[in-house]
């Protein structure tokens, strides 16, 4: 989210605004995503999950991606990533992540496994038994895309690691544990062995970068089962408490390489953070925002 000082359209003359273009992606459902403009070009993702990329000006379609898979999770956005002439978008198609050259739609096939990543993988668990979806878009750190997932609210469910691949060669470059192994940060703040068997504790909604101090701010919603923490003794950092179901924590680390900073827990944050620029007499103060559930009303840290 940004602020612009454009002036060219303003209160006195928003009234005339008339409709320029539409484009039909000729499919059915409902559409949560926020399209990208890079430059003149404009790249959308469509109900079911293909990639496509409009003349901003126009709507004139220049390319449309279909990965074959027939997506049936809302997915909220893409990412955009560039360094000289490489330019890619990296685009959640259900549990997996695609790299597509962004002037042709083309796959990038050095990216993983001939373009793409599978998330189900990667968990320190059997892979074809895992429930992901990324659907909400992963978050660029130089040249790194940190993505969460969407896991199941009740058991079995994968844990929610946070990760981060690299943009190239779609290897794993970090993971971050929000149900801690054994010797990590917060693991006694769990029943022993948890990280083996429970799951969930995942980013859903999406994430906010700090780039210029590296850091990645990473909402989480509740471990599984979802409204049944009886057997998750204790307070389950980098997850909501237990007793709360409705709670979320908000996890603020390091974006590369992965360490935990301080986590906090927030009443019913389910949605990502803002960073914000506020002007002060004397300062300028950076807060991140955080809308809750209350009124719409941010509370800043």
């Amino acid at each position: 989210m940004h602020y612009s000082r454009l002036a060219q359209i303003n209160r006195s003359n928003v009234k005339q605004l008339a409709t320029a273009w539409t484009f039909d992606t000729g499919e059915q459902g409902g559409l949560q995503t926020s399209p990208l403009i890079v430059g003149d070009v404009l790249y959308g993702i469509t109900p079911t999950q293909k990639i496509f990329a409009l003349d901003a000006a126009t709507g004139k379609l220049l390319w449309k991606f279909d990965s074959g898979i027939n997506g049936t999770q809302p997915n909220r956005g893409l990412a955009y990533w560039s360094s000289g002439k490489d330019k890619r978008i990296l685009a959640g198609v259900m549990n997996f992540v695609y790299a597509l050259d962004a002037a042709t739609g083309k796959l990038m096939p050095a990216f993983g496994q001939n373009g793409r990543i599978d998330l189900r993988r990667d968990l320190g668990r059997d892979p074809e038994k895992q429930s992901i979806a990324l659907t909400s878009p992963g978050v660029v750190y130089k040249d790194l895309i940190i993505v969460g997932g969407r896991n199941p609210e009740t058991l079995p469910a994968p844990p929610g690691d946070v990760r981060a691949y690299d943009v190239r060669s779609g290897k794993l470059r970090w993971a971050f544990h929000t149900i801690p192994h054994d010797g990590e940060f917060g693991r006694d703040t769990w029943p022993a062995g948890a990280w083996k068997t429970s799951g969930a504790a995942n980013n859903w909604a999406g994430m906010a970068v700090d780039q210029q101090r590296g850091i990645v701010f990473v909402p989480t919603g509740s471990a599984a089962f979802d409204f049944y923490g009886a057997d998750r003794v204790g307070d389950d950092l980098f997850a909501p408490w237990r007793r709360l179901p409705s709670r979320a924590s908000c996890i603020c680390s390091s974006a590369a390489p992965a360490s935990r900073s301080f986590p906090s827990s927030i009443t019913n944050i389910q949605r990502v953070r803002f960073l914000a620029k506020l002007r002060l007499p004397n300062s300028l103060f950076q807060p991140s925002l955080r809308p809750t559930r209350a009124n719409f009303s941010p509370k800043i840290c």
